[in-house]
């Protein structure tokens, strides 16, 4: 709604330059009750095509019947006041209204459209007005008694004027509606230059109710008058479709409340618009009424993240799907948060739909097949496809400064600890060695069982080859300290190939080398040793 104030000249020259700059408007002159009459002769709206309509709110569509008649109420107030609405016939349409009503006694309208120009028959249905008018008038006394009604009044509800003649106004609604007519007759008793309107149901002569806007306006201090004039407007339509939409937002509450999944509408400013009961207990915010307030519960990094992507979703229209924690009661659990864009275009706002699923079962199934894929169950190291998965990957990734160093391992005399103590005690010495290897180990790095007493350790970001001998030094001596192993002391051996490299290798090819070299030093300690003091680094 736009509205300015000014005096009669201020008014007639904004009119003169509307209706100059728009020659295809359609133009119109209205009384006081809003029905069209002829178009005063000193008014600047000769050769402009007028409307056909009895009355204004017939050219306009019953949902933007209240649009239409708050302008209408701002040009009363203010002088000039316009609309945005849609027309009887769908098209869009910018309504001004001029307050003449000193001087000219009309309120002077121009009607543009935006796509073209307006129809000056909109709202113009012979047939249907014969059958039964939108728009009735009747007038009342002091004590709402009627004592007029127009030729309409009959057409739409039936009753002719000896059998309304003396009878008040509220002997005609429903029951459930009286209390409102006598709010709105106080008002007007009260405010007698502000016209009233009240929404009723109002009973026509068959017995059957149509729901009607009344507009009186107190004329009872006019000495042309002394009456109260009501207009009748049929919205059975509007409130038809109301209807509809709440019986649509009903079945949409409801339909929300059996989903399994928390459903939550957000708007761009990060407000919680609608919730259902299901995400409320997923998330533990009875109370929340904003998206902060929402996410209160889930893990500290994954709630900032989430906060962007609601906003990336309102604004933008871009879709998210997350897997975040949500801490509740003490209790970690995994929810899938998923986000869906809905901008209204017509209204100017963003939305977003949110979706969150507890997932927990789901993750955890799916993490144990997972390692059940990429871990040895007897060492926890990663089994062989796997480790070497991960060196393919870092091998074609190596570059100078990003080295990858490929250690092999080898123990020695596994097969007489099996024969003398048994595979239990084997079992125990893979898992000791396993341990001690990830214990000597950067983060980054990864130890894979290769099969039998065979392990393979990959570590990424290795700067120079000396860098990598001392790892691998350090790897044999983290294997090689006592232990008790099946209940008798012992101390592990192991035979250490090494294969370092500052370029792209094929990962097979890289772990042949580490590979080779570990049967070098196992070589060389045999000869040096008849009996095998430990292992061996050997250069690759």
């Amino acid at each position: 709604m736009h509205s300015e104030q000014g005096d009669a000249e201020a008014i007639e020259a904004a009119l003169r330059r509307r209706v100059a700059d728009e020659p295809d408007a359609v133009v119109g002159a209205v009384d006081l009750e809003g029905f069209f009459v002829p178009l005063p002769r000193a008014l600047p709206l000769g050769g402009h095509a007028t409307f056909r309509a009895d009355h204004a709110i017939e050219i306009v569509a019953p949902e933007d019947a209240f649009t239409l008649l708050n302008g209408w109420d701002t040009v009363l107030a203010e002088g000039v006041g316009s609309v945005d609405v849609a027309l009887a016939d769908g098209t869009r349409a910018h309504i001004e209204g001029y307050d003449f009503r000193e001087g000219h006694g009309v309120i002077a309208i121009v009607v543009t459209g935006p796509d073209g120009p307006i129809d000056p028959n909109v709202g113009v249905d012979d047939q249907y007005t014969q059958a039964r008018p939108r728009v009735c008038r009747m007038r009342k006394n002091e004590t709402s008694c009627i004592v007029d009604v127009d030729d309409a009044v009959t057409a739409m509800l039936g009753w002719t004027l000896d059998e309304l003649q003396g009878q008040r106004q509220i002997d005609f609604v429903h029951p459930d509606d009286a209390l409102a007519l006598v709010d709105m007759w106080m008002r007007l008793i009260s405010h007698p230059s502000i016209p009233q309107h009240v929404r009723a149901r109002h009973r026509r002569q068959d017995g059957s109710y149509v729901w009607v806007e009344l507009i009186n306006q107190n004329r009872l201090h006019d000495p042309d008058h002394r009456d109260v004039s009501c207009d009748i407007i049929d919205i059975s339509d509007q409130v038809a479709a109301e209807q509809a939409l709440v019986a649509r937002e009903e079945l949409l509450k409801r339909l929300m409340e059996s989903l399994p999944s928390g459903i939550a509408q957000i708007d761009d400013q990060g407000r919680l618009l609608s919730a259902n009961d299901r995400l409320v207990a997923l998330l533990a915010a009875g109370q929340a009424t904003s998206v902060e307030e929402l996410l209160v519960n889930v893990v500290p990094d994954g709630r900032e993240v989430l906060q962007r992507a609601v906003v990336d979703a309102c604004r933008e229209n871009i879709p998210a799907e997350l897997e975040l924690g949500v801490v509740v009661g003490g209790r970690r659990r995994t929810c899938q948060f998923v986000l869906r864009g809905l901008v209204d275009a017509d209204e100017g706002s963003s939305h977003a739909v949110l979706s969150v699923t507890d997932v927990t079962d789901t993750v955890m199934a799916r993490d144990r097949l997972v390692r059940q894929a990429t871990i040895d169950p007897l060492t926890q190291c990663h089994n062989r496809a796997a480790v070497m998965e991960v060196l393919d990957r870092l091998a074609a990734e190596a570059s100078a400064g990003r080295g990858v160093a490929a250690v092999f391992v080898d123990l020695d005399h596994f097969k007489d600890v099996n024969d003398r103590l048994g595979h239990a005690a084997g079992d125990e010495l893979l898992q000791l060695v396993a341990a001690r290897l990830r214990g000597a180990l950067r983060g980054e790095d990864v130890v894979g069982r290769l099969g039998g007493d065979e392990f393979l350790v990959v570590c990424p970001n290795v700067e120079t080859r000396a860098a990598a001998d001392r790892l691998a030094r350090r790897l044999r001596d983290a294997v090689e300290q006592p232990a008790l192993v099946g209940g008798h002391p012992c101390v592990p051996e192991a035979s250490i190939g090494l294969a370092w490299t500052d370029g792209d290798v094929d990962a097979g090819a890289l772990v042949a080398r580490a590979d080779g070299e570990m049967y070098k030093a196992k070589r060389t300690r045999a000869r040096a040793h008849s009996i095998p003091a430990g292992g061996a680094v050997a250069d690759g």
